[in-house]
C-alpha cells in the first residue's frame, strides 16, 4: 500500500472535555461519556517509539484529530509537537479542536513551540454565543474559546473556523463568518453532519433534560465520486496512515475506529460494521501495534496489502461506503477569507 508515508492522522487520546451528543464517545441517553471508553493517551515516549526520526523526515503533513478524543487535552501534546518539529521543521501540522481547554500560559507555550512553523488549528465553533454553540458542543465555554482564539491569532497563530450547521444555527452563518473575520481567522467554512442516522432529528439528554437536534433546512453541496464505482482508498492515494491512542496503526481513522471497538468491546449498530469487527477480532492485533516496532515496520504487515486485494472486490463494505464511487458525501464548501 505504501512507498513512503507522507501523511499521518493521529489520535493522541480518547479523552475529551466536551460531550457532543452526536460524537461516538457520548451516550446520548445520559449525556455522559460511554462506559466502554478506555481513557488512554499516547505519551511522548510512546510517540517517539512509534514515529521515529527517520519516519518524520519523509512526512509532509500530520493531522491531530482522531475518533474519540480532543488532542489539546493530551498531557504530552506540546512535547510531541516539539519532537516533530525538531526532526522536520517543514512538516505541516493541523489540529482539529473544540478549543475550550487550557490556560493562557499553555497557549503561549504552544505558540513558542510552533513559531514560524507550518501549523494551524481548526476551531470547531458552532454558534455565535454560548447557548447556540453549547447546544451541540456540550461542556464547552464560548467565551473561553473566543479568548483562546484571539490570543492565538493575535500572537501569530494560524486559525480557521469550522461551523457545523444545524437548524438551530443556520440563520447565523453570515454573522459567524463576520465574527471570524473580525477576530482574524484565516478561513471560515461550514460543514453538514450526516449523523442523523434515523431521520431529520436526533434526541439526546444533557444534565437530565431532553433536547432535540434538527437537521439544517439548507440543501448541502454534493461531492460525487467517479462513476466507475471502485474503491478509491484515500489512504493509499495520500500515502497516509492512522495511529490511534493505543498505538495501533491502520490505513485510516475509519478502520482504526473498529480496531479500537474490538479492544474496548464497543457495540456496533450497522451490519456493514460487523465485517471489520470480525476481521480485527480474528487477527493477532499485535501485528498492528506500533510500540516496539515503529511505524515503518508495521505498515509492511500483509494486512495492508491484503486490504487492497479486498478493495478489488469492493470489500470491506465499510471501505466501499467511505471511499466507494457509489456514495455521495454531503458537505458545505466554505470560502477562504
Amino acid at each position: 500500500m505504501y512507498n513512503t508515508i507522507k501523511q499521518l492522522h493521529i489520535e493522541l487520546t480518547d479523552l475529551c472535555n466536551a460531550a457532543c451528543p452526536m460524537c461516538i464517545r457520548t451516550n446520548p441517553k445520559t449525556g455522559k461519556a460511554q462506559p466502554w471508553l478506555l481513557k488512554r493517551e499516547l505519551t511522548l515516549k510512546d510517540f517517539q517509539d512509534i514515529v521515529r526520526p527517520e519516519d518524520l523526515l519523509s512526512l509532509e503533513k500530520i493531522n491531530f484529530c482522531g475518533n474519540y478524543g480532543e488532542p489539546l487535552v493530551a498531557r504530552d501534546f506540546i512535547p510531541i509537537i516539539k519532537y516533530v518539529y525538531s526532526n522536520n521543521p517543514k512538516v505541516n501540522i493541523e489540529i482539529a479542536s473544540n478549543a475550550s481547554a487550557r490556560s493562557e500560559d499553555w497557549w503561549w507555550e504552544l505558540l513558542e513551540a510552533t513559531h514560524k512553523k507550518p501549523f494551524k488549528i481548526i476551531f470547531g465553533i458552532d454558534g455565535t454565543n454560548q447557548s447556540q454553540n453549547e447546544f451541540y458542543r456540550r461542556n464547552t465555554n464560548f467565551e473561553k474559546i473566543v479568548n483562546n482564539a484571539k490570543f492565538f491569532i493575535e500572537n501569530g497563530g494560524h486559525a480557521e473556523w469550522q461551523y457545523l450547521v444545524f437548524k438551530h444555527n443556520e440563520k447565523d452563518i453570515e454573522k459567524a463568518k463576520q465574527m471570524s473575520i473580525d477576530i482574524g481567522f484565516k478561513n471560515f467554512y461550514t460543514v453538514a453532519t450526516e449523523r442523523f442516522w434515523s431521520g431529520d432529528y436526533s434526541e439526546y439528554v444533557y444534565k437530565d433534560q431532553k433536547y432535540r437536534l434538527e437537521r439544517s433546512t439548507i440543501t448541502p453541496n454534493y461531492k460525487t465520486y467517479d462513476s466507475d464505482k471502485k474503491i478509491k482508498c484515500f489512504a493509499k492515494a495520500w500515502q497516509e496512515a492512522y495511529i490511534d491512542c493505543l498505538g495501533f496503526v491502520t490505513p485510516c481513522c475509519y478502520l482504526g475506529l473498529y480496531l479500537y471497538a474490538v479492544i474496548a468491546d464497543r457495540p456496533v449498530d450497522f451490519h456493514n460494521q460487523n465485517e471489520l469487527m470480525t476481521i480485527f477480532s480474528e487477527m493477532d492485533l499485535k501485528r498492528l501495534q506500533g510500540r516496539g516496532k515503529g511505524l515503518t515496520q508495521v505498515v509492511k504487515d500483509p494486512f495492508f496489502s491484503d486490504l487492497l486485494l479486498m478493495h478489488e472486490a469492493k470489500k470491506p463494505e465499510r471501505c466501499y461506503k467511505v471511499c466507494g464511487a457509489e456514495i455521495n458525501k454531503k458537505e458545505y464548501v466554505g470560502e477562504s477569507i
